[in-house]
């Protein structure tokens, strides 16, 4: 139905049935200012968080945002998160630089919990828009900040 969004099992099956490989090399068409965005994300976050940092990346796909992030911080550590494990079976591939700094969660991020303080930045990367209003979003980003530790970082 036009207008109607899709439920959380049509968004998994839907990325479940993309190419990964694929779509991790492709820009959004919908978004034609992506790596100034991504660009804007790696300052803010070197900005305020340590070489050292841990940050998980919510709806992390394939690893795109987490690769600039290992990247842009030295010694840093993400956690990926995702329901999809068509795509985050192609992040190890992306990632393979960065061994031992990452670690992979298949879990839907609106329902996973995180330990209290567990992390310094919590990012997410067009994954937000998949909710279902405030009961989703609102809960997300709670648990999100509540994993976070004090002080921390959340760029969603």
């Amino acid at each position: 139905m036009a207008g109607q969004k899709m439920s959380q099992q049509e968004i998994q099956a839907r990325f479940d049935a993309e190419t990964a490989a694929a779509y991790s090399q492709r820009k959004p068409l919908w978004l034609p200012e992506h790596d100034y965005a991504m660009r804007l994300v790696l300052k803010v976050l070197e900005s305020y968080l340590p070489d050292s940092a841990r940050v998980v990346d919510l709806g992390a796909g394939t690893g795109n945002l987490s690769r600039r992030i290992l990247k842009a911080l030295p010694d840093c550590h993400v956690t990926l998160v995702d329901f999809s494990r068509n795509m985050l079976n192609e992040a190890p591939r992306l990632l393979a630089a960065f061994d031992g700094r990452y670690r992979i969660m298949l879990e839907d991020f609106w329902r996973v919990e995180f330990p209290a303080g567990e992390y310094d930045g919590v990012v997410a990367s067009f994954a937000l828009h998949h909710g279902r209003g405030r009961p989703f979003t609102g809960t997300c980003i709670e648990k999100s900040m509540a994993g976070s530790r004090s002080g921390g970082l959340c760029l969603l």
